[in-house]
């Protein structure tokens, strides 16, 4: 709940909550996994990047079958 800090704040704010709220969560994520788990800030980098781009590709991935048949109507 503390990596969400800065989009609950700064959520009335439209262009700041697109563009400057998500980086500072992401930054506030990376140090809550050096400070809570002890780790250096490569494996804490490594973390929060696969923690993104693996449920992306599962996305990516379950709506290929569903686009192709989409499109196949």
């Amino acid at each position: 709940m503390y990596g969400a800090t800065p989009c609950l704040i700064l959520g009335w704010l439209a262009p700041v909550n697109v563009l400057i709220a998500p980086i500072w969560s992401v930054l506030l994520i990376i140090g809550g996994l050096i400070e809570l788990h002890e780790l250096s800030p490569g494996r804490s980098i490594i973390a929060v990047i696969l923690a993104i781009l693996v449920p992306v590709i599962v996305c990516i991935v379950a709506m290929k079958p569903l686009v192709s048949l989409l499109l196949s109507i």
